[in-house]
């Protein structure tokens, strides 16, 4: 998938109207969510765990893309924290994004630690996420999110959305990026 298809399907997620079937309204919330991001986090990691990935002529290597999800983990576990305690601070993605940051970070941290960060960031998006109630998880959050240089999200947005998005989208686009620089 191309950067630009990915960015219109994930903007297309965020806006959508999000409604689970009238028999499945009791089950869905921010738990199921917690739940589901279970898997994409898995696939991640497994995908990370095989190795023997080629850096490409341009763009982020795997241990950027493994930067940037354990960074944008820590700022969705935050913000959905804060949610829970009553507050609506904004989201943005951007240090999440800056190549040279990621490069640094993911230099000092090495690629065990890099796995040990997705690790305890995916830990702890998912138990802030089950904290949380559907009420909060509706709390309308300015959420700015930038990809390969273009916004594509720049609204407030019930956090759960966003949360879902990154389960359903942001995740597995990762994955496929990882997969993509495999020997």
């Amino acid at each position: 998938m191309s950067p630009a298809h990915a960015a219109t399907v994930e903007r297309q997620l965020i806006h959508a109207r999000i409604v689970p079937p009238r028999s499945e309204k009791s089950a869905y919330g921010p738990h199921m969510v917690a739940h589901a991001l279970n898997a994409p986090y898995e696939a991640l990691l497994a995908e990370a765990a095989g190795g023997g990935f080629v850096d490409p002529p341009e763009g982020w290597t795997a241990a950027m893309i493994l930067a940037h999800v354990a960074i944008n983990d820590r700022l969705l576990a935050a913000v959905t924290k804060a949610v829970t305690e009553g507050h609506s601070p904004p989201y943005d993605n951007a240090p999440a994004i800056n190549s040279a940051q990621l490069r640094a970070y993911a230099d000092r941290t090495g690629w065990d630690g890099l796995l040990d960060e997705v690790r305890s960031g995916a830990d702890a998006l998912m138990a802030a996420a089950a904290a949380m109630t559907a009420e909060q998880g509706q709390r309308l959050v300015d959420s700015r999110i930038v990809d390969a240089g273009n916004v594509v999200m720049d609204d407030a947005v019930p956090w759960l959305r966003i949360l879902m998005v990154h389960g359903q989208n942001h995740l597995p686009a990762h994955r496929r990026q990882l997969a993509a620089l495999r020997r």
